[in-house]
């Protein structure tokens, strides 16, 4: 079974995005991060 563990939390290096959303959602392109993490 495979894992991976996602730190949560605001990322405030981020910039005005990193602000309002939690870094998980963050867009890497036209998908949030989590998606990628997920399609992996």
């Amino acid at each position: 079974m495979k894992t991976f563990i996602l730190c949560g939390g605001r990322g405030p290096q981020l910039g005005e995005n990193g602000a309002t959303v939690p870094k998980a959602l963050i867009n890497i392109g036209e998908k949030p991060i989590i998606w990628h993490f997920l399609k992996i």
